[in-house]
């Protein structure tokens, strides 16, 4: 009986995709601003989330805190030994406004495998994790990075069922044929 809750209880913990939201028991995102206009993403995807709808839930965490922040671009840079230096020294911005930037923090994002033992039975589990630098532009640094604006509406009919939308001065209806693979998004971001 107690092998039967603990799979019973492994199944309901895993059987739910992570959803587009704050970190949770499924996983989720987490934002921490690091200094104005700069924040750190950070996501935890379980099984049953793709890698390809990690990094459309990660572009769409970045791009509303954009527009929530009053910027208008932003560029993703990874957490690595280059980013960590620029942090150290106050050049986050400079890094991000330096060549031609845009969603390379993506490759923080892993997949990942662990494996479970419930009841005699070992499972494989594949799942997504990482965490990504935001750095924010406005309308006076030119055209630096991935307009936000038009990354949340592309994204949020990808990333949020229709069901969990609620309407924002920020998002606007679906239009039709603005359902898109994240891949397409993905490459429009580069």
């Amino acid at each position: 009986m107690r092998r039967l809750l603990m799979l019973a209880l492994v199944v309901c913990l895993t059987g739910c995709a992570t959803s587009y939201g704050e970190m949770g028991i499924t996983g989720g995102l987490a934002a921490k601003q690091i200094e104005k206009g700069v924040y750190e993403v950070e996501f935890a995807g379980n099984g049953y989330t793709s890698h390809a709808l990690a990094i459309s839930m990660v572009m769409l965490k970045a791009a509303e805190l954009t527009v929530a922040n009053g910027y208008t671009r932003f560029v993703l840079l990874p957490t690595d030994a280059e980013s960590e230096a620029a942090r150290k020294a106050g050049k986050l911005r400079a890094m991000a406004a330096s060549g031609n930037r845009g969603a390379e923090g993506l490759v923080s994002l892993k997949q990942d495998v662990s494996y479970a033992v419930a009841g005699g039975m070992a499972m494989q589990i594949r799942y997504t994790t990482g965490t990504v630098i935001v750095v924010m532009f406005g309308k006076g640094d030119g055209q630096k990075g991935i307009n936000a604006a038009e990354t949340v509406a592309k994204l949020r009919p990808i990333v949020v069922p229709e069901s969990a939308q609620t309407p924002s001065a920020n998002n606007e209806p679906a239009k039709a044929g603005a359902r898109r693979s994240t891949s397409t998004v993905a490459a429009d971001a580069r």
